[in-house]
């Protein structure tokens, strides 16, 4: 699974992908300009916004949670905030702290080698090798053979980004593992 987290005004994680929460709960205030309490006020289906500590409670032991450390508030107090949570779960085997944000994710990897992290690369990526990360997140239209092939011959892990279509789904089943 792929979440987004977000730090509120009081310095807590939620889970949100945009900006806003407009979309999907219809105020147009960001996350970093609300408090956790304003926050959970909000409903998205019936359900309250859920913080990062209760989706690391959700998910332990079913999977792999990469979570995307997200928006302006994306910084180093973000990546530490974002790994004492998963060791205080015991989570570091079933956990990776993805970012756009490139050196993010090296301090990251440089601060906390036993993480795992993923590099979302955006339209460009360099040379593989040289990347201090264990993903890297291709867009679709970049995630081909042999990107694919050069990532894991680098030894890192490929993933996909950004697919919503079935039929792309199922090929990158197939192909990223």
């Amino acid at each position: 699974s792929e979440i987004d987290i977000q730090r509120t005004k009081d310095g807590y994680y939620i889970l949100n992908h945009d900006g806003t929460f407009k979309r999907v709960a219809g105020d147009k205030r960001k996350p970093g300009d609300m408090t956790l309490s304003e926050i959970k006020t909000l409903s998205v289906d019936g359900e309250q916004i859920p913080t990062f500590e209760e989706a690391l409670e959700a998910s332990r032991g079913k999977g792999v949670l990469f979570t995307e450390l997200k928006g302006k508030s994306a910084d180093r107090q973000m990546a530490d905030d974002a790994v004492r949570l998963i060791k205080q779960y015991e989570m570091e085997d079933e956990c990776v702290l993805i970012s756009l944000k490139y050196d993010l994710i090296d301090y990251i990897e440089s601060q906390y080698p036993e993480i795992q992290t993923g590099f979302l690369a955006f339209a460009s990526f360099g040379d593989t090798a040289s990347l201090n990360c264990d993903y890297l997140g291709l867009e679709e239209e970049s995630a081909t053979a042999g990107n694919i092939s050069s990532i894991h011959w680098n030894g890192k892990k490929a993933l996909a980004w950004t697919v919503n279509d079935p039929e792309s789904q199922k090929h990158f089943l197939c192909t990223m593992i």
